[in-house]
């Protein structure tokens, strides 16, 4: 086979050639050049990525003095809203939606992506944005791109992956945050389903992601964190994760396994 065509309907077209190393696209008619900009960005690298043979999470992360961090969660949950507002407490956004991973002397580092985030206009309201420092992220989505604000530069040493819920049936009044250990099987099956991944029926290709997979859950904690559907719980979602990052983070703290 030559390479990957993928369609995103009535957008544009994007073909992958076989070694993950260029990329052809045709956009529709009319469709504006900063949505053809997200959808290269924001999915087609990422996947071209992952043919390269690299490790890429549909994940956001920071960075604290207890080294990076990553929310990793399905559209629509918060994980760049959280990013952002740890960035505005001082703490550097890593990456907002693909966070590239890099393995090196036995430890797992995230690499940096373009300055910039991609909020709502509630949280931008939050974080008080104003509307005239954004740009929109693509015609056919309401978010908006803002990039002020410490960014990181470098790679940096990756503490834990923080994979993120909202509560739901009896939790549904949850008020605190909740950050869970996940067992090894469950971090497997919960880190896998973050992770981009062009041709999943290609078996060279799972064969280097499990690898990988296997790699980052010797090195990096993967938790559930349960986080409030309010923003008014922003503040206490930091202090439980900086809590859990210092925690972790001390000697005599528990040995991965």
């Amino acid at each position: 086979k030559n390479g990957y065509l993928l369609r995103f309907n009535n957008l544009a077209d994007f073909f992958i050639d076989h070694s993950g190393s260029e990329v052809v696209y045709s956009p529709q008619p009319g469709v504006p050049a900063h949505s053809v900009r997200h959808l290269i960005l924001d999915n087609v690298i990422a996947l071209a990525l992952s043919l390269r043979g690299h490790a890429v999470l549909h994940a956001s992360a920071i960075v604290t003095p207890f080294g990076a961090c990553a929310f990793a969660a399905t559209s629509g949950i918060g994980k760049s809203t959280l990013a952002a507002s740890f960035q505005q407490a001082g703490y550097p956004t890593l990456t907002d939606d693909c966070l590239l991973l890099e393995s090196d002397g036995g430890s797992v580092y995230g690499i940096p992506s373009y300055p910039g985030v991609r909020l709502r206009e509630d949280s931008l309201s939050l974080l008080g944005a104003q509307h005239g420092a954004t740009l929109s992220v693509a015609h056919y989505n309401s978010k908006r791109r803002f990039a002020a604000g410490p960014f990181a530069t470098g790679r940096h040493r990756l503490s834990a992956l923080y994979c993120l819920e909202r509560p739901h049936g009896d939790d549904e009044k949850l008020r605190d945050p909740r950050i869970e250990t996940l067992s090894g099987h469950d971090s497997l099956v919960t880190a896998l389903r973050y992770l981009f991944c062009l041709d999943p029926h290609d078996p060279s290709m799972l064969v280097r992601q499990f690898k990988m997979l296997e790699h980052l859950l010797s090195q990096v904690r993967v938790l559930r964190l349960t986080i409030p559907d309010d923003f008014s719980a922003l503040p206490r979602v930091h202090e439980a994760v900086l809590s859990d990052l210092k925690a972790r983070s001390q000697p005599g703290a528990p040995a991965l396994h």
